[in-house]
């Protein structure tokens, strides 16, 4: 075989008549190939990231590949009549308007990718061969595939203008389908059994898809943000992702008896009144966030494997989830309908929960509880022991009284707004409290001996307080607000940190002993306290 590997600007092929192999591949500056009348024995022709702006190929009845990707300039490409014996056709991110590709009954692979001027491509009545065809991010409106028995690839992604497809009546090769950004408003796919992968992502028209009876290797479907209301799924046992996030006008899903390969499954935004999920023992994440009209999800009695559970901004009464020991995170929020939710006995791996209302069982990975906003709240049990529990946020809500259990790791500790709250019962030493805020609550009484790391404490208008025992030293607090309390004496001991001290309000106020030294202190409130008198000791800020 006669090759050559060339980097010129320009070449004629009529003085080299036996080439069969011609490499220009990279040749950035290459503006010009003469092709002659006749090329009889060229079979690979390479002329990627080139700069012709023509390429007239005469008569090639032996070329099998040609490769004309990230030629940026070609606006026009002169195909025989014939190319028999043509496999592989690459034009990505050409100028090309119009394609006309004759008979090309051998074509294996058509790659079109990113032409974005192409308007117009002339498939061939039959492509017996063809595997491979991407058209995606070009101008098309209207496909017409012919036969295309052997097509295993469709690619139509970003095709933004298409809005008629027409699919051979079978496509039983047919394994992936990338119509995603199309303006196709329906599909037709019932003869597709091989079919594996289906992307219609944001195919903002599309009202209605025809799936197969049987969709036995599929394994990846996403349809969001389409304008389906109905979807029926029928039997898809290798299903392991489902996306229809963005379905505003969804409102019936019919689930297969068994999804038990599902590993994600995304509703977000759809009008669902009900989803049953039948057995997905493989689930490992259920987004349904802001499905606005549920108010009935069955799960299944078990879910081993799911982690990740989001129905925030539904309208569920009930929860009951079942056996779900490897969640790790469960978002409620705004779940305003939410009056009952059934945990199992020991969640192990919880780590995030935002919720209404929730007896915490067993949960010994638990870092964060935020029950934020809950104003119904009346009652929260907690587990005996939280040993990994880092941040507990209760603000607003109607607890009357609160036994945190064991808690070592406990950070930031958030009960504001608990108007109602009368008893708190914290641990005998809480060595990494950093943040406690309790203001507004009815507390009368507060016992903070053993809080070495406390740099805030917030205890404004709790106006019930009469007694709070703090640390012989707060090495670390800087800023400690008790105004509108009952306090009649406080005793600071040792905070060398402190910035700011707030008593204001504090009308029983009568004694208050302030350290030796006070030398980061910037405010100091005291308005309406009784005292007579006042001994700053040392504050040079």
């Amino acid at each position: 075989m006669t090759s050559i590997f060339y980097r010129p600007r320009n070449l004629h092929l009529g003085d080299i008549p036996n080439v069969e192999k011609l490499i220009l591949e990279g040749c950035n500056d290459f503006v010009e190939l003469q092709m002659p009348v006749e090329n009889l024995k060229l079979e690979y022709l390479d002329l990627s990231h080139s700069k012709l702006r023509t390429l007239h190929l005469g008569s090639t009845p032996n070329l099998c590949m040609l490769i004309l990707e990230g030629c940026n300039d070609l606006v026009e490409l002169q195909m025989p009549a014939e190319s028999l014996k043509l496999e592989y056709l690459g034009l990505s991110h050409s100028q090309l308007k119009t394609i006309h590709l004759g008979s090309t009954p051998n074509l294996e692979t058509l790659i079109l990718e990113e032409c974005n001027d192409l308007v117009e491509l002339q498939m061939p009545a039959e492509s017996l061969k063809l595997e491979v065809l991407d058209l995606s991010y070009s101008k098309l409106k209207t496909i017409h595939l012919g036969n295309t028995p052997n097509l295993e690839r469709l690619i139509l992604r970003g095709c933004n203008d298409l809005v008629e497809l027409q699919m051979p009546a079978e496509s039983p090769k047919l394994k992936l389908v990338n119509l995603s950004h199309s303006k196709l408003k329906t599909i037709h796919l019932e003869n597709t059994p091989n079919l594996e992968r289906l992307l219609l992502e944001s195919c903002n028209d599309l009202v209605d898809i025809q799936m197969p009876a049987e969709s036995l290797k599929l394994q990846y479907l996403e349809l969001s943000h389409s304008k389906l209301r109905t979807l029926h799924l029928g039997s898809a046992p290798n299903l392991c992702t489902l996306i229809l996030e963005g379905c505003n006008d969804l409102v019936e899903l019919q689930m297969p008896a068994e999804s038990l390969k599902l590993e994600y499954l995304g509703l977000s935004h759809s009008q669902l009144k009900t989803i049953h999920l039948g057995s997905t023992p493989n689930l490992g994440k259920l987004i349904l966030e802001e499905c606005n009209d549920l108010v009935e999800l069955q799960m299944p009695t078990k879910s081993p494997k799911l982690k990740v559970l989001n129905l925030s901004h539904s309208k569920l009464r009930t929860l009951h989830l079942g056996s779900t020991l490897n969640l790790e995170t469960l978002i409620l929020e705004g779940c305003n309908d939410l009056v009952e939710l059934q945990m199992p006995v020991e969640n192990l791996k919880l780590e995030y929960l935002n919720l209404k209302t929730i007896h915490v069982g067993s949960t010994p990975n638990l870092e964060k509880l935020i029950l934020e906003e809950c104003n119904d709240l009346v009652e929260l049990q907690m587990p005996a022991e939280s040993p990994k529990l880092e941040v507990l946020n209760l603000s607003h809500s109607k607890l009357r009284t609160l036994h945190i259990g064991s808690t070592p790791n406990l950070e930031t500790l958030i009960l504001e707004g608990c108007n109602d709250l009368v008893e708190l019962q914290m641990p005998v030493e809480n060595l990494k409290l950093e943040l406690v805020n309790l203001s507004h609550s009815q507390l009368k009484t507060i016992h903070l001996e053993n809080t070495p790391n406390l740099e805030r404490l917030v205890l404004g208008s709790c106006n019930d307080l009469v007694d709070i025992q703090m640390p012989v030293e707060n090495l670390k607090l800087e800023y400690l607000n008790l105004s509108h309390s009952k306090l009649r004496t406080l005793h600071l001991g040792s905070t060398p940190n402190l910035e700011k001290l707030i008593l204001e309000g504090c009308n029983d106020l009568v004694e208050l002993q302030m350290p030796a030294e006070s030398l980061k202190l910037e405010e100091l409130n005291l308005s309406h306290s009784k005292l007579r008198t006042l001994h700053l000791g040392s504050t040079p800020s």
